[in-house]
């Protein structure tokens, strides 16, 4: 009797024991509300090109369009297909007692060129995988790559060439970002990681830049049923330093976007930026942020260069599952051609616009089947230009 009761005892022991394990395991992890999820997604894309005249690569690239009488403008009709913009993403969310926990990873397979690595077309079509997002949000803040605080993703022009029209803003970085919602509107600041890119006389790109401060971004984003508006600005310090000798200036730049209804579902989308020493933050910008000049001597000096440039877009919806696309972009920069020897300010690129024109049938409610005529031409400082007109078709496929 006095046996059976001592083993009822140490089964109530262990039992006790057991829950107040338990407990301490609860006490000890995060506030965790049961409720982590886990996401796959992401879109397969197949892209049939034709370029009528010059070949400009698996995405335009709007600096390098062959200009007029050069042997690769002499080459007329080519013809590709791939599948590198397909990327796929995986995401997870759990609510926390710090606010929602989330983090994305992201990547496509247009890593490397324009084009496809050499010789890769031969056999099996292989292509650079690449990252694209990368980070973590836990309530209002945000750490990793991401696309930078200055971009206005949402209103990007709706193009079936993976290049989008130039005179947008595209740049992943890693930054850390505080996001603050405050009376119907959303005030976003960030420290990013900087990039000095300017070029010598020589026309030589970057050439003993140092980044010693990130760069600074701030935004303020107002959302209401006619859809958005978005401010933006940065600040960036550009340094040279050649290990003797050193000067750093400033550069900043102001953007405008937004996306906005006008009737049915209709919309407009559109950029505006502009700067002194803003350079990479409009894309086809990119290496025009300065000029440096009296390199190895105490002359040495950093000259930032002004530049511009924008997008505008609209898309019609002719049914319920048909709508087409009608954007125009531009960039241009303002060399002060002084300081660059005649032979290097005669190749910079002025001025660059891009035309797009699409038709895009949503077949089934993830699947979309699209038309696209395209137009881009650049203009160098000494008056010499290139353009090409390319024809694609898409398939892409969401998951």
């Amino acid at each position: 009797m006095n046996e059976m009761l001592e083993q009822r005892l140490l089964k109530l022991e262990q039992t006790t024991e057991t829950y107040k394990n338990s407990a301490l395991i609860k006490a000890s992890a995060p506030n965790i509300d049961e409720g982590l999820t886990v996401a796959f997604h992401g879109y397969i894309k197949a892209d049939l090109i034709y370029d009528i005249g010059a070949q400009s690569g698996d995405r335009i690239n709007y600096g390098a369009i062959p200009l007029k009488g050069s042997p690769a403008d002499n080459i007329s009709g080519h013809y590709r297909m791939h599948a590198r913009e397909s990327r796929i993403n995986f995401q997870t969310k759990m609510n926390t007692k710090y606010g929602q926990f989330k983090t994305l990873i992201e990547g496509d397979f247009f890593g490397g060129d324009t084009f496809s690595p050499a010789g890769s077309e031969v056999i099996s079509n292989a292509v650079d995988f690449r990252l694209r997002h990368a980070y973590a949000e836990l309530g209002p803040w945000l750490l990793g790559q991401a696309s930078s605080n200055y971009v206005d993703v949402a209103s990007y022009p709706e193009n079936l060439n993976f290049a989008n029209d130039t005179g947008q803003v595209l740049l992943r970085q890693s930054q850390l970002r505080y996001t603050l919602p405050y009376k119907g509107f959303t005030y976003s600041f960030s420290l990013e990681n900087p990039e000095a890119d300017f070029i010598d006389t020589a026309g030589q790109k970057r050439p003993n830049g140092q980044d010693s401060i990130p760069d600074v971004t701030a935004r303020i984003l107002f959302k209401d049923s006619f859809g958005h508006v978005s401010l933006q600005s940065v600040f960036r310090k550009l340094t040279v330093n050649d290990g003797t000798f050193k000067d750093n200036t400033n550069g900043f730049g102001l953007g405008i976007s937004g996306k906005v209804k006008i009737f049915n579902r209709n919309q407009l989308r559109f950029h505006l930026s502009a700067g002194d020493g803003i350079g990479r933050y409009i894309q086809e910008a990119a290496n025009t942020a300065a000029v440096v000049s009296g390199t190895g001597t105490d002359n040495l000096t950093l000259d930032t260069q002004k530049a511009w440039g924008g997008y505008l877009g609209y898309q019609h919806w002719w049914t319920e599952n048909v709508r087409s696309n009608f954007n125009l972009g531009f960039v241009t920069v303002d060399w002060n051609e002084p300081l660059l020897s005649q032979s290097v300010s005669d190749l910079q690129n002025k001025y660059i616009k891009s035309y797009h024109v699409n038709i895009i049938w949503r077949l089934l409610p993830k699947v979309n089947l699209g038309l696209e005529i395209s137009k881009a031409e650049r203009e160098q400082v000494n008056g010499a230009k290139g353009n090409i007109n390319r024809v694609q078709m898409s398939a892409k496929y969401e998951f």
